[in-house]
């Protein structure tokens, strides 16, 4: 089966967007700054496919084990994630790659307009360039958690059966917004996907979390982890006083889950990129390519000091909130 590029493009843009008269009239309103930061975004998106260098996780990890029809080779997600990267596996290389980024890159103008971020900022960050020259997901993540706050049921349940590809980035945002909803109509479509996928594989996750826990060595990505696991569970008892908090749920959960990288600071960044977090991630990473961190005993994943990001973010965010129940007290 030969998919014609531009017949995907146009399937791309009409998926997101209602009508050109509509994405015309909100290009116009937009800033200057935006603009940039969308063009860019997009911009660093495509040219990254083009980079011999880049596109591992979505080449030889992603790509290679859906073609191939295996798991636990490279990549240990559900799978019906499987599903959706099949359409991008099936077209040339890098011109798979050259889609998956653009998809990614839609989904996180999507999720930074909705949310109202800041696009130049993100256009500049770290994770974002580490997302798109790895070949990595986040975008789907981003936009998995903007339509489950829709108000369709089937879209937000849509976006709940994105944000189960990666479980350790969507589940804290899952019961958020279950909780936040508390409509069992947001069910439908993952319960019909994940019985779809039982029906084509059959009861696959026995065999899903036995791959997981038989991972192996996974040292070599300990350095790219934020994580302050088992430290941070403590963390976990302040999900009910921040329940109104998608931004502090998301830190929490970059703090809590055994393995969370850096990359992945992308979806916190659609909601919020602050001046500081960016300048430190491109400092601390680039340094981590000349100079040697020093080896914590009692921080075993962490050997780069990317959790100050989250930990400081959410340190505000606690202020805030806090600040924000004292005035309605009074």
């Amino acid at each position: 089966m030969v998919i014609h590029p531009t017949r995907a493009i146009y399937g791309i843009v009409g998926f997101f967007c209602l009508g050109f008269d509509k994405l015309k009239n909100l290009w116009t309103n937009l800033s200057l700054a935006d603009k940039i930061g969308i063009l860019l975004i997009i911009g660093f998106g495509c040219s990254a496919s083009f980079s011999q260098r880049s596109g591992w996780d979505y080449i030889a990890a992603f790509r290679a084990d859906t073609l191939a029809g295996v798991t636990a080779r490279h990549t240990w997600n559900p799978y019906p994630t499987y599903w959706l990267i099949y359409p991008f596996a099936i077209m040339p290389e890098r011109v798979g790659f050259f889609f998956w980024n653009l998809v990614n890159a839609i989904c996180f103008i999507y999720a930074i307009y909705y949310w109202r971020g800041n696009f130049l900022g993100f256009s500049l960050s770290l994770p974002l360039f580490w997302t798109y020259y790895s070949g990595q997901m986040e975008g789907f993540i981003s936009l998995g958690i903007v339509l489950g706050l829709s108000q369709s049921p089937l879209l937000a349940g849509f976006g709940l059966a994105l944000l189960t590809i990666k479980p350790q980035l969507g589940i804290l945002p899952v019961l958020f917004i279950l909780y936040r909803r508390r409509d069992w109509q947001l069910l439908i479509v993952p319960v019909l996907i994940y019985g779809a996928s039982f029906l084509y594989w059959g009861w696959w996750i026995p065999q899903w979390l036995y791959d997981l826990h038989g991972k192996g060595d996974a040292s070599v990505i300990f350095p790219t982890n934020i994580s302050l696991f088992p430290y941070s569970l403590i963390l976990l008892s302040l999900l009910w006083w921040t329940r109104k908090s998608l931004k502090a749920w998301l830190l929490i959960e970059s703090l809590v889950i055994t393995y969370f990288p850096v990359y992945s600071l992308a979806v916190v960044f659609c909601l919020e990129i602050p001046t500081w977090a960016n300048v430190f991630l491109w400092l601390v990473y680039i340094s981590a390519n000349f100079i040697q961190y020093p080896t914590v005993t009692w921080l075993p994943y962490t050997a780069i000091p990317g959790f100050l990001i989250p930990v400081g973010m959410l340190g505000k965010e606690l202020l805030d909130l806090n600040r924000s129940s004292r005035s309605v007290a009074l």
